[in-house]
């Protein structure tokens, strides 16, 4: 549909398949891709206080993919699991990005003004530059460590914690 594609209040756009629209998701709604979806979005994707999911599986990854801008605004969340996201336009995240297990592959320039979480033993690669400007949590819990890894250019004022690993390959500045 061309246009502009709205999920109210609760509801919730899944699947495999493309947009061809603007995505905007209202509070407590939801863009969801499981194991092998392919999700493409050609407009922008406007989270407020909503969700964008992408739960894979370790042999069956769940993509989506965003032409336009993507900002994520109060309490939003995009989540991921065995996912590869691609922000062709960035993403402003002011709410949180959070990767809870697998192997999870981010493309795309991220200005950070809320949280980056990596958890529960998971692999985080970002491939393009992140600007943190706020939190950036790995986290290590016993014999269970998160891994972020940094192929781009790493800026901003935000700090680190969580104890996990973190690999800066790109610059930091």
């Amino acid at each position: 549909a061309a246009g502009r594609t709205a999920a109210a209040r609760g509801r919730v756009v899944r699947g495999d398949g493309v947009i061809a629209a603007e995505v905007s998701v209202d509070v407590g709604g939801a863009v969801r891709a499981g194991a092998g979806d392919q999700l493409r979005i050609i407009g922008n994707l406007i989270l407020v206080d909503s969700r964008l999911e992408a739960i894979g599986s370790s042999g069956s990854p769940a993509e989506v993919e965003i032409d336009g801008a993507t900002s994520v605004e109060g309490q939003g969340l995009i989540s991921g699991h065995d996912a590869t996201l691609r922000f062709n336009s960035g993403l402003t995240n002011e709410g949180s990005l959070a990767f809870g297990a697998g192997v999870n592959d981010i493309f795309g320039d991220i200005n950070n003004l809320g949280n980056i979480i990596v958890s529960g033993g998971a692999t985080a690669t970002f491939y393009d530059d992140v600007a943190n400007n706020a939190a950036l949590k790995v986290s290590k819990v016993g014999s269970t460590t998160s891994v972020a890894v940094f192929f781009g250019g790493v800026t901003g004022s935000g700090g680190s914690t969580g104890g996990g690993d973190i690999f800066i390959e790109g610059d930091l500045q």
